[in-house]
């Protein structure tokens, strides 16, 4: 076998593999199933910074607030907290805050 027959062998068998290796690993793809989400918003609204609630203790006080228990029961239920928004508006001469929690949970998986 003279060095340019094994060159070429050796150069074909290089390019067989290759063509193999890649079709292997084209025919698992990742991301050939797109997961769809719902989402749910939730509004919650309460006094304003350094005002009390109805108990008579500060808002930013050690009790446990009303949000706490909404967002646990939420994760429960499979929702997962993606964002939120918080924003202070003014009523009647005082301020009061709205936060808005934006959630999501998977609902099925579709082919591309």
């Amino acid at each position: 076998m003279t060095a340019k027959t094994l060159s070429l062998s050796a150069t074909l068998a290089i390019l067989i593999l290759g063509a193999m290796a890649i079709l292997g690993a084209q025919a698992t793809r990742p991301g050939e199933t797109m997961q769809l989400w719902e989402y749910h918003t939730e509004i919650v609204r309460g006094p304003g910074p350094g005002t009390q609630d109805q108990r008579g203790e500060s808002r930013r006080g050690g009790g446990v607030l009303v949000s706490d228990s909404m967002l646990n029961s939420w994760g429960r239920d499979g929702w997962e907290l993606v964002g939120f928004t918080r924003r202070e508006i003014r009523v009647d001469d005082a301020l009061q805050t709205e936060t808005a929690y934006t959630f999501k949970r998977p609902t099925r998986s579709v082919n591309r």
